[in-house]
């Protein structure tokens, strides 16, 4: 009696103990879990969260460039202009030069989309400027404390960002010296640009970044939070604010720190600020003496770190709460459940195994649709390195064989350049695919001429053209679409390739030179020439003088009419004693005085 109540309590026990274990144990699991789960989703969400803004980073940079670099060559060209110069250079201009000076940087401001264009003495004071009618004019005020006027005295480009101290409106300041015949500094030309824009442009964009530019004090002069604006991010020094006051950066302004607790330090990945969390990157830009920050709120990440947190307990817990009475289900239907699992984890298998096999067909599938495409697009352009490259790699294992390392090192280097040259033609094949709707600017002839060759480099070499290049020295800049540009040369240097099929030595020659108020270029072939009667219809949309399949007729009047379009000519004829010359002429940058349309 007192052994079978022993055992029966035993027993009780044991069923008693049994289900807490099992449910201590499923908490140990369903915790260990749900850190492992916590750890990585939150690793996962803040290196996307750095990456996003690692892109808006790069993003913003390189519009803050795009916009720099497009004025950045004006006061070098503008201080070389003869009306300026002239000015200067004489010791009492005629009082009625003045306003036509006046008058020439005010179309030359809005023609260049800059702020303002300015022309002062070598003391500083400002002589003529675009703005010549506004209340704010800048003639009469001395600029000389200005770090842009003092570098460009030094004879370097000057760049500087500041306040203006007349108009009190930012921008950014390109400066360059004046030189009469002597090389003798005469004045002092300045272009300024607005670039407040890229404020607007950001919250325009709903970009779920922040952004703040600082100078090399720490000075936020540019933000996406007006809050921030000419805060520093620590307290300045006395002398650093000595230094804004003397150069009058920000119109005498005191710079007080941001009201935080956390300094914003240049190296820092996070920074708090206003009871927010933000992930930092930043770019310096040294030329400028700036550094580009952007700041992401972690806030979102926080609260998707939550939700995550709260599914992942639930389906845990359900999966805890479903494990329980499947094991006290199994005590009672052990021997029926385990056929049962056995069948099943049969089917499961199966399936399971099926799947894999559909799985990989589909992967192979992709993976050869893929290579077929990128040997579709790209065979062509590169065959040839393809195969210098294997022939070098063969040599390099005899020559390595017979121990000739320098061999060896000479055509791994040739193996280098050659892959160099293949990734230069498919980035330039990108770059000519992009569609454009005749964004005109300042281009460089010769620019445009050079990458138009790297693309028909193969085609010359393949039919044995050789090629000719004569261009005048300091060809000055077109008024074009770059992407027309090169477009239209592809197609003369092509149909030039095409004329010379005939001729036992096939020669194709490009020259670029210019006159007062044209910049040519012009291609030269030796082929056949053009027959009388087809010259007046050789720009008709359709027409070719081609066999039937090599050519729709259409390459010379798309050019003939971009030409048009860039305020420029395409024209045809013969050449003695064979051959035929194209020549396309085009409006220089400085002598476009239009509007910057869009076709």
């Amino acid at each position: 009696m007192t052994q079978l109540s022993t055992k029966t309590c035993l027993t009780y026990v044991s069923n008693a103990v049994r289900p807490l274990l099992l449910a201590g144990l499923l908490l140990l699991v369903g915790g260990l879990l749900l850190g492992i789960t916590y750890s990585l989703a939150r690793h996962t969400l803040y290196v996307q969260l750095e990456q996003e803004a690692n892109y808006h980073l790069a993003h913003l940079k390189s519009k803050l460039d795009a916009l720099l670099m497009r004025h950045a060559y004006l006061p070098l060209i503008l201080a070389k202009n003869p009306l300026i110069i002239d000015y200067l250079s004489t010791p009492a201009p005629s009082p009625a030069t003045l306003p036509y000076l006046n008058l020439y940087l005010t179309d030359l401001n809005q023609q260049a989309g800059t702020q303002d264009i300015y022309l002062k003495n070598t003391a500083g004071l400002t002589i003529a400027a675009s703005n010549w009618q506004s209340p704010n004019t800048f003639i009469g005020q001395n600029y000389h404390f200005r770090p842009y006027f003092q570098q460009a005295m030094q004879g370097q480009l000057g760049r500087y960002y500041a306040l203006g101290s007349a108009s009190k409106e930012r921008g950014y300041y390109f400066s360059y010296a004046v030189r009469n015949t002597q090389g003798q500094i005469i004045g002092v030309i300045t272009v300024k640009i607005n670039i407040t824009h890229f404020e607007q442009d950001w919250t325009a964009d709903q970009a779920p970044a922040e952004f703040m530019i600082t100078d090399e004090l720490g000075v936020i002069f540019m933000t996406s939070q007006k809050h921030w604006s000419l805060h520093a991010l620590s307290p300045l020094n006395a002398e650093a604010q000595q230094k804004l006051n003397t150069t009058r950066r920000y119109n005498g302004k005191t710079i007080p720190a941001l009201a935080t607790q956390t300094p914003l330090l240049t190296n820092a990945a996070e920074w708090q600020w206003d009871k927010h969390t933000y992930t930092h990157v930043y770019k310096e830009l040294p030329q400028e003496g700036w550094t580009v920050h952007i700041l992401i709120d972690q806030q979102p990440i926080e609260r998707q770190l939550l939700w995550i947190t709260l599914i992942t307990s639930l389906v845990l817990g359900m999966a805890g709460l479903l494990g329980y009475f499947a094991w006290r289900m199994s005590r009672q239907r052990r021997h029926y459940e385990q056929q049962a699992l056995e069948a099943l984890e049969t089917k499961v298998t199966e399936r399971t195994q099926a799947l894999k096999q559909a799985q990989g067909e589909l992967i192979q599938a992709a993976k050869m649709a893929a290579l077929g495409q990128l040997a579709a697009s790209i065979n062509h352009e590169l065959n040839n390195p393809l195969s210098a490259i294997r022939t070098y790699a063969d040599n390099a294992q005899q020559l390595l064989t017979l121990s000739h390392y320098t061999l060896v090192q000479q055509n791994l280097t040739e193996i280098s350049q050659l892959t160099e040259r293949m990734a230069t033609i498919t980035h330039q094949l990108k770059l000519f695919s992009r569609k454009s709707h005749g964004s005109f600017s300042a281009c460089s002839l010769e620019g445009a001429i050079q990458a138009a060759l790297l693309i028909m480099h193969p085609a010359l070499l393949k039919h044995q053209v050789t090629l000719n290049t004569d261009y005048a020295p300091d060809l000055p800049l077109v008024w074009a679409d770059q992407i027309w540009l090169e477009q239209i040369i592809v197609n003369l240097i092509s149909n030039a390739i095409d004329a010379t099929q005939e001729q036992t030595r096939r020669e194709i020659e490009l020259k670029a030179y210019a006159d007062v108020t044209r910049v040519y270029l012009q291609v030269l072939d030796n082929g056949t020439g053009i027959q009388a009667a087809d010259l007046e219809h050789l720009f008709e949309a359709f027409f070719t003088t081609k066999s039937l399949g090599q050519g729709l007729g259409l390459g010379l009047s798309i050019s003939y009419r971009l030409a048009k379009d860039m305020q420029g000519e395409l024209s045809a004829a013969n050449r003695s004693p064979r051959g035929a010359v194209f020549t396309l002429s085009l409006p220089p940058a400085l002598n476009n005085h239009g509007a910057n349309s869009t076709h």
